[in-house]
């Protein structure tokens, strides 16, 4: 080979990298954008999961009230029984 059909062939090869590097450029600037959509998702369903907890949270405290004033209500039974 000569000269010149080396340089030719190094610029044909560099070009060919060039357009290469900015496909793998491009995928990853998408892969990127999803990420961050994923990102959002995982945000959403986090703040999903508070508001239910927090609504779960109230559920127990009506439980509670509810065990409590049974307890009251068969106290004072007994009480009634005893007189």
């Amino acid at each position: 080979m000569t000269k010149d059909e080396l340089t030719l062939k190094f610029i044909d090869l560099s070009e060919k990298s060039t357009k290469y590097m900015e496909r793998v450029s491009n995928v990853l600037y998408e892969l990127n954008d999803s990420n961050k959509l994923h990102k959002q998702a995982i945000d959403i369903n986090t703040l999903a999961t508070k508001e239910m907890t927090k609504s779960f949270n109230k559920v127990w405290y009506i439980l509670w009230i509810v065990i409590l004033a049974l307890v009251v209500l068969a106290g004072a039974e007994k009480v009634l029984k005893f007189l």
